[in-house]
């Protein structure tokens, strides 16, 4: 098999960053083309020479870094660009738990000086591939010394990468290859854009910010210019209002303005500052920024964006991260049906004359409602229903929560929050009232990793549960024996000054529900002592270990776990440190940067189960393509697509055979605009 490995540099005055890789692909010029065929020497020429073309036309196998990239400018210039012959050693990196970088790669693999970048190559870059401020560009002309190293920087990169490949894993490559290749088939198709829905928001809030901005400063007396100009306005409100605030997070903003003891000038600054939040164009103009001349944006999805799960992550648009649709106290059918009608206002120009909630709460909300399906056509969109859930129950084997979701899906079973209240509590379901059912969501939204006190008291929050009133209503209700042992993990917490300045009976309360929990899952609470016991065994030295369908093994510095669909979790340089714990080499969340990571059975329970999730879609997405159903986007445990119907779409979505036996139950919905059901 012939392999083609390949690299390019090129520039352009669209801004990569901002645009995305297919509208930057367009209009940007190949400056360097670094490429060898399999192990022979590597070429660099200044254009697609004849030669290059010839190895291209009979490559078995192209290999690029971020092969996207290279994909995609060539399609710009050479049309009918098979997906198939494709090989991204970034893809393979991270599909084993490693990061994309190339240089990052080189410096963790070890791979030597000699074939690792120049130095000064990101300076090499800046200098041919931007711009200068009078939008000249630098030559080979004008550097003709420097010109000369970035000639050897793109030798480099391709010697570099082809050590990289080599050196990295290769276990996941057999599963993840087609998961890949589906990937790149859906980014490139990408999904079309109303254009002119957001362009008419953009307009409208860039109008609103600037009243809001007047209102402020009037109300500031100039002090404070924008709504924007967050420590201007703590500092404001401290100096002239006596009031101290944290911050002007959205949480803060709520609760203060809610304040009966607030000063009502302080309560307008509040309110001004948060209907700034809403004003923002950012995500209505990103649109406009990333969509090609035929108004599709490509490109939205990030491949392994979460190296160890291998869950995809949104960029640019970030169509992961979109705000929840809130409008006054509107839900269902009347939330959607105001959305909609904001939206044909907006367009229409009118929206002044006949709305009748704040144009910023509406647009906040109606963000999904760019994207529609090309014309003639439709969308339609399945949903996992709580996939997660019944994902960690399938895996730990917690049958009596298998069967009420089989129950469930059938019809003939209860809500499974009032369920999970009732089984806690020890209660009839029936007896369930609103109030516990939040509980009981809360419950299982949050415990199912290991998560005690402070993971319960985080989703109280998040659902609106009073901790006040809970502790009247459940600490009653609580066992005494259960009653007994939250003594003592209130006196570990105090000790460890971790009672997340909760008054002891509220601590107590929440440490009981967990226990509680627990005790109406056996099965999963076990499963994170087993998981986290096999790991152990494995990383000190024992064969591989079996829990449940799942298998924990080490082959040289890395630790795997092999999920139903015969993928694995890899967590590089794992070992037992000093503590006793397990650690492993990972991205800090927080810091993005390589470092090492701890964990333990919670942990690596939530890890498998969302990992477990992710293969689900990535089923979804291969089934998909093979049916021709044309996926646009996918958004957590969501699939979009435009050329299928709902009864197709959930086929290929439940059609899992490696998943025989996990309850799986997908709501579809077909509809002109993209929309949260």
């Amino acid at each position: 098999m012939t392999t083609l490995w390949l690299d390019l540099e090129t520039r352009s005055k669209v801004d990569l960053a901002r645009a995305g890789v297919y509208v930057y692909a367009q209009s940007c010029n190949i400056l360097l083309n670094s490429w060898a065929v399999d192990n022979g020497p590597v070429r660099t020429d200044d254009h697609l020479t004849l030669d290059f073309n010839h190895a291209f036309n009979h490559a078995d196998r192209i290999v690029a870094h971020n092969a996207e990239f290279d994909r995609a400018v060539l399609s710009a210039r050479m049309p009918d660009i098979r997906f198939d012959r494709w090989y991204c050693t970034m893809a393979q990196a991270r599909r084993h738990g490693l990061p994309g970088g190339l240089d990052k790669l080189c410096d963790l693999l070890g791979v030597p000086l000699e074939k690792a970048k120049l130095k000064d190559g990101r300076a090499l870059l800046m200098l041919f591939c931007k711009p200068n401020k009078d939008g000249t560009w630098n030559t080979k002309e004008t550097h003709p010394e420097q010109w000369a190293r970035f000639v050897q920087y793109g030798n480099i990169d391709v010697e570099a990468m082809r050590e990289v490949h080599r050196r990295c894993p290769k276990w996941n490559d057999a599963y993840e290859t087609p998961v890949w290749l589906a990937d790149q088939a859906i980014n490139a198709r990408g999904f079309q854009v109303d254009l002119q829905f957001a362009k008419a928001a953009v307009d409208v809030l860039g109008e609103e910010s600037e009243r809001t901005d007047e209102e402020v400063v009037e109300a500031t007396d100039g002090a404070v210019t924008s709504a924007r100009q967050v420590k201007l306005l703590l500092d404001h409100v401290l100096s002239e209002h006596g009031v101290d605030l944290p911050d002007m997070q959205a949480a803060t903003l709520e609760r203060r303005i809610a304040d009966p003891d607030l000063p009502d000038a302080v309560k307008h600054l509040l309110v001004l500052r948060q209907r700034s939040a809403k004003t923002s164009t950012s995500k209505y103009a990103t649109f406009l920024r990333c969509a090609s001349a035929d108004g599709r944006v490509r490109g939205a999805i990030t491949y392994s964006g979460a190296m160890r799960t291998k869950r995809w992550a949104g960029n640019r648009v970030q169509p992961h991260n979109m705000p929840r649709p809130e409008v006054g106290k509107l839900r269902g059918k009347a939330l959607k049906t105001e959305i909609a009608r904001g939206i044909d206002a907006v367009k229409a120009g009118v929206y002044d004359l006949i709305g009748t909630y704040p144009i910023t709460q509406v647009l906040s909300s109606a963000v999904r409602g760019c994207i529609v399906p090309s014309p003639g056509k439709l969308l339609t969109v399945g949903d996992y229903s709580n996939v997660e859930g019944r994902g960690l129950a399938w895996l730990a084997g917690e049958g009596r929560k298998l069967q009420a979701f089989r129950e469930l899906d059938a019809g003939e079973g209860p809500d499974l929050y009032k369920l999970a209240y009732s089984h806690a509590f020890g209660v009839a379901v029936d007896d369930v009232d609103d109030k516990q059912r939040q509980v009981g969501k809360v419950m299982e939204l949050m415990l199912g990793y290991g998560g005690g006190v402070g993971a319960f008291v985080t989703g109280a929050a998040t659902y609106r549960i009073d901790l006040d009133d809970l502790v009247e209503s459940a600490w009653p209700q609580v066992p005494d024996d259960i009653k007994a042992d939250t003594a003592g993990m209130w006196q570990w917490a105090v000790k460890k000054k971790q009672t997340y300045g909760l008054p002891e009976l509220t601590f107590r309360t929440c440490d009981a529900i967990k226990r509680m929990w627990r005790l109406a899952n056996p099965a999963i609470a076990q499963f994170w002592d087993d998981l986290e016991t096999a790991v152990k065994q494995v990383l000190d030295g024992s064969a591989p270990r079996k829990v449940g369908m799942l298998t924990v093994d080490k082959t040289g510095a890395w630790l795997r776990i092999r999920l139903p669909s015969d993928s694995y979790i890899s967590y590089p340089g794992a070992r037992i440190d000093e503590k006793g714990r397990i650690s492993y080499m990972g991205q800090n969340q927080y810091t993005r940067q390589w470092c090492r990571l701890t964990t333990y059975g919670g942990k690596l329970a939530e890890n498998v189960t969302q990992a477990l999730c992710r293969d689900l879609i990535a089923e979804s997405l291969v089934n998909a393509e093979e049916m021709r159903i044309g996926t646009v986007l996918h958004v957590h445990d969501e699939l979009v697509i435009e050329d299928g119907e709902e009864d197709d779409l959930i086929q290929c979505m439940t059609d899992i055979p490696w998943a025989e036996g996990l309850p799986l139950a997908v709501a579809a919905y077909t509809t002109d605009r993209y929309h949260k059901d």
